[in-house]
């Protein structure tokens, strides 16, 4: 009876059971504490356990051991236990403190001492607690499956360094109860399996970009343009390199009155007015400037009446408008293999691999078991029918192929929650999705007549480019198609043809050319000499601005006149108008009249209709081929050519 006497009142099986389960819990609490400490191992379900499931153990046994006191006390007034019924007379109706009593003090001093260790114990407990439901782990691993494909997208991300409640909650109490309100919703919906298979976005609630991203980037550190090389390759047999040197014009908010560049949507105030949840439609846009004037832009095609307008929901454009993925990044079976065969992890001397592996990745699947099982079967049988020496003398190469293509299945394809790389829609660019074309679209007019220009130059501008069907130190001002598409190059969006079902990458299955072509489409040029190049463009500069000065009718009687002085050697101006009559011919008047828009080269390229195609664009390259009237013979040419009013002026080089 020493042992009942010493534990009081705490003797019964209630108070017992609350003390082994809180002095358990927190001695569970310090040793994983301690372990995530020394191994710094974070996990989801140990930091559960560690920071929730231990702690509520140890206060639920905490309140076990009063509980059961005082239970055992009532009992012990009621009746005698164990032939003590002597007792009852002494204890009175409430619990007195007589700290003289020497087994009283010291079951004080032992309350204070153990309340004091677990208050410690809770204090770190909770602190851990907080900072792991802040972490990544805690957001991505937990609800597992739901947050897979946004997670895995997230570690190879830009942003894998930063943690999801810097852009998900950011600074601020407000938006932490905010953040932890739509929690409580989502853990409800996670454990009671209410959550929708695919997850819809954009985040209605999602906080302003102004308030997040803007802690590291801002528009006015933006105030340069950037060069890029984007690198890709064919999906022929050679998987022939493409590359794409461009100058981005990233600019920044209006430093001065004629700064410029794609940063200034957020350096000034833009509304726009969406169809569709995904924000891929955006039939009204309105633009304030300093002056506090307002200029809307109207969807010609399809207009919002003034109800419309007035009624619909405007939102303030930020930097997730365009930067719609800045992290949950997912790339197409086409990118994720252009960044394996850059990054040599994949031996791009394997015949056809691109091509192949595109095709796998893209088919449906049920589950990643059955896509990786296919994977592995389908490109290894691919070389051993078609290619058996190289599947032979190339084995391992093909082997760590089907190993990245794997990885890049599993980055990008999640059957379980019906989620793969083109379900979320990226704003950035126009590829794969409208993106810059939303509005940059030529369509949307404000009442003044002013239109937002469609023109690739308002963003980017080429500085080369490399590829199959340009010839080899070509110089490239404007984007080169890999197949020549004529003006759908200009007057179709490339999602129309690329988006999620279409072309994955351009000219499938093309063959690469045997020789260097002297012709490119649209817009490339060959040239024997850079100082040809000058010469021609100056003299096209020049009757333009002689054509400023004497009016159209005498330009084109002066680029008539063979002896005149838009005549140099092999150096001559021609003039066409936009439905392709030739209307003045420096080297041939007897020309003058006829409709070319159906003329074709040797070659069959109808450059006539490529001429209209980039001048209306702005001034630029064509090749193609020529009679040359000095030796005449039809030679490789490129000309220059500058739309004028409504002409075209043209001067073209040899080679």
């Amino acid at each position: 009876m020493a042992i009942r006497t010493k534990f009081g009142l705490a003797w019964n099986l209630i108070s017992l059971v609350g003390m082994v389960l809180a002095v358990t819990a927190a001695g569970l609490i310090v040793v994983f504490t301690a372990y995530e400490m020394m191994t710094e191992a974070e996990h989801a379900y140990l930091g559960l356990m560690t920071f929730f499931l231990f702690p509520v153990m140890m206060v639920v046994g905490l309140l076990l051991v009063p509980v059961g006191a005082w239970w055992e006390r009532n009992e012990r007034r009621k009746s005698a236990i164990d032939g003590m019924a002597s007792l009852e007379e002494e204890i009175p109706e409430f619990p007195t403190l007589n700290l003289n009593d020497p087994h009283k003090r010291r079951m004080f001093i032992f309350f204070i001492m153990a309340t004091i260790i677990f208050v410690i114990i809770m204090a770190i407990a909770s602190i851990k607690g907080f900072e792991f439901t802040e972490s990544t782990t805690f957001c991505g691993t937990l609800c597992h499956p739901v947050m897979t494909p946004e997670y895995t997208a997230w570690q190879y991300s830009p942003h894998a360094k930063v943690r999801c409640v810097e852009c998900h909650v950011g600074p601020g109490a407000a938006w932490y109860v905010k953040a932890k309100i739509s929690g409580m919703k989502q853990l409800y919906a996670v454990v009671f399996h209410t959550y929708p298979e695919t997850i819809e976005t954009p985040i209605d609630n999602l906080r302003p970009a102004r308030e997040t991203c803007e802690q590291c980037h801002w528009p006015d550190k933006f105030s340069v343009a950037r060069q890029k090389i984007f690198y890709h390759y064919a999906p022929d047999e050679d998987n022939t390199p493409r590359k794409i040197d461009m100058l981005i014009h990233i600019g920044g908010s209006p430093l001065k009155a004629t700064a410029n560049g794609i940063h200034w949507h957020i350096g000034s105030e833009v509304t726009y007015i969406a169809r569709d949840q995904k924000r891929t439609t955006i039939p009204y846009i309105a633009v304030k400037d300093k002056n506090g004037k307002v200029t809307e832009f109207l969807d010609t095609e399809k207009p919002l009446t003034k109800d419309e307008i007035a009624n619909g929901k405007k939102r303030l454009m930020d930097c997730t408008d365009c930067h719609n993925r800045p992290t949950h990044i997912y790339n197409s079976p086409s990118e994720g293999m252009d960044l394996n065969f850059v990054s040599n992890l994949i031996d791009r001397k394997l015949p056809y691999i691109k091509k192949v592996s595109v095709e796998v990745l893209n088919r449906p699947y049920k589950t990643k078991e059955e896509g990786f099982a296919t994977i592995a079967k389908e490109i290894p049988a691919y070389y051993a029918k078609n290619y058996p020496k190289v599947a032979q003398e190339k084995a391992a190469a093909i082997n760590a192929a089907v190993v990245q293509v794997k990885d890049i299945y599993e980055r990008n394809f999640f059957p379980a929650m019906k989620v793969k790389w083109s379900t979320y829609p990226n704003n950035i660019g126009h590829f794969y999705t409208p993106g810059c074309f939303r509005c940059h679209d030529d369509k949307h007019k404000s009442a003044e007549g002013k239109v937002i220009s469609k023109s690739c130059e308002l963003c980017h501008e080429v500085l080369g480019q490399v590829q199959e069907n340009i010839a080899p130190g070509a110089v490239v001002n404007q984007f080169v198609h890999p197949v020549d598409i004529g003006d759908d190059l200009f007057e179709t969006n490339c999602s129309d043809c690329h988006a999620a079902g279409g072309h994955d990458v351009t000219a499938e299955g093309k063959p690469p050319a045997t020789k260097p072509a002297a012709q490119t489409t649209a817009v490339g040029l060959t040239s024997k000499s850079q100082k040809d190049q000058e010469a021609a463009k100056a003299m096209v500069k020049r009757a333009v601005e002689y054509l400023k000065s004497n009016g159209k009718a005498k330009t084109l009687l002066e680029i008539n006149e063979t002896k005149g002085q838009f005549v140099k050697g092999e150096l001559y101006l021609f003039a066409i108008d936009m439905q392709g009559r030739l209307i003045a011919h420096g080297a041939n008047p007897t020309l003058v009249g006829k409709s070319m828009i159906d003329f074709k080269d040797p070659d069959g390229k109808y450059f006539f209709r490529d001429f209209i195609s980039v001048a209306r664009k702005g001034p630029g390259w064509v090749a193609y081929k020529w009679i040359n009237p000095v030796t005449r013979k039809t030679e490789p040419k490129s000309s220059y050519l500058e739309a004028a009013g409504d002409i075209i002026i043209g001067c073209g080089i040899y080679h």
